[in-house]
């Protein structure tokens, strides 16, 4: 909500059971915003199931204020994931390019409602 445009989501392997993440954007100030992130691999058979913190690193090993990321759909060749979590309540298309074609965006949304989601509560972030 806080991201005017140029929103990115950047990922690296930590180890085997984490995933280093940085959340970025442009405000509407015209200022960068990014938030560093670690992500626990729950699912090892499947990788599908995710327990990231956007908390300050040092206070990461309490258990608390970690959040649920499932993936939900991931396209063949990785050009697009739809990441969820089991309460429904918040939902992310990521896209490995700054926009994704119309026709893909629209049946990823017409997908949504067989997953329990609400496509109508979506925003999209601007591009570039």
């Amino acid at each position: 909500r806080r991201c005017a445009r140029d929103t990115t989501a950047t990922y690296r392997v930590l180890d085997e059971q984490r995933i280093g993440v940085v959340n970025a954007c442009v405000q509407s100030d015209g200022s960068p915003y990014a938030v560093d992130g670690v992500a626990w691999v729950l699912d090892s058979e499947t990788n599908a199931k995710l327990e990231v913190s956007f908390i300050p690193a040092w206070l990461r090993w309490l258990p608390f204020g970690r959040g649920d990321y499932w993936v939900i759909e991931l396209d063949a060749d990785y050009g697009w994931v739809v990441i969820g979590e089991p309460r429904r309540r918040y939902l992310w298309i990521l896209a490995r390019t700054p926009q994704l074609p119309a026709a893909t965006y629209e049946a990823i949304v017409a997908r949504l409602p067989a997953h329990g989601y609400d496509p109508a509560r979506l925003l999209r972030s601007p591009g570039r």
